[in-house]
């Protein structure tokens, strides 16, 4: 593990393992491809999902990265991690972020800095339906494992539901290179109201977490034509067949 985070980040690639062993980050890092870290959270994300390759395929990164205007849309933008990796990969990428917590977009957008125009943020809850009131229950707004489902935490706040398709609307987008969902077992949910965006994207990265997710998800993106080009753990990774011949779609 070291030896590649050593690759991803450098020599702090041990601190980052030390500081995962420890669960605690004495002090902030300024690491290559993420910038400033301070957080276990971030920690243990850059650690499993880009030292481990949790989210990692070697398809997806070389299309990015060869893109002339690659476009990300992530469901779940937590503390920002992952969209640090996606600019990282193409600097000329643009990336649409999906998070229900307000903090979370103010934690990403503090992190990339003034010069993140290329950042998108979208604040709702994910759903097959548009415009409804759900009220969450949570202790820290940045706790990656959030779900419209939990129960009996300290604090709750009401939240509007809205679909990929509705909230993309309004800026265009004729395609979308890759659509990352990690919504906490609710991601099937959030690709039924997304027939539309899937006509139009070309990989996917979905991180599963229950079987009902999994089941329902493996039926919807084969249905809109996606199939299944790798697994990972808990992630799966999914190409559109025809993805050339609905692409320009408007």
């Amino acid at each position: 593990m070291k030896k590649q985070l050593k690759e991803l980040i450098g020599p702090k690639g041990r601190l980052v393992s030390l500081f995962r062993t420890l669960r605690a980050v004495p002090f902030a890092l300024e690491l290559p491809v993420f910038g400033t870290v301070s957080t276990l959270d971030e920690v243990l994300n850059i650690h499993d999902n880009f030292g481990k390759g949790e989210l990692r395929h070697p398809e997806v990164e070389n299309h990015l990265r060869s893109a002339a205007a690659p476009v990300v849309v992530d469901c779940g933008v937590n503390i920002g991690v992952t969209i640090r990796w996606w600019h990282h990969l193409n600097n000329r990428a643009r990336v649409f972020g999906f998070d229900m917590m307000q903090e979370a977009h103010a934690f990403t957008q503090d992190r990339i800095g003034s010069a993140g125009s290329w950042y998108e943020p979208i604040t709702c809850a994910l759903s097959a339906t548009e415009g409804d009131s759900l009220e969450i229950s949570f202790d820290d707004p940045l706790f990656g494992e959030n779900s419209v489902t939990a129960t009996g935490r300290r604090q709750t706040r009401t939240v509007k539901t809205g679909t990929l398709d509705a909230r993309l609307a309004p800026y265009g987008l004729v395609h979308i290179d890759l659509l990352k969902i990690d919504i906490e077992g609710h991601g099937a949910e959030a690709l039924k109201g997304g027939s539309r965006t899937l006509e139009r994207t070309r990989y996917v990265l979905f991180e599963t977490h229950n079987r009902q997710e999994i089941s329902e998800s493996a039926r919807l993106l084969h249905d809109a034509g996606f199939q299944l080009i790798a697994m990972r753990n808990r992630t799966l990774v999914y190409e559109r067949g025809n993805y050339q011949a609905t692409s320009a779609r408007p």
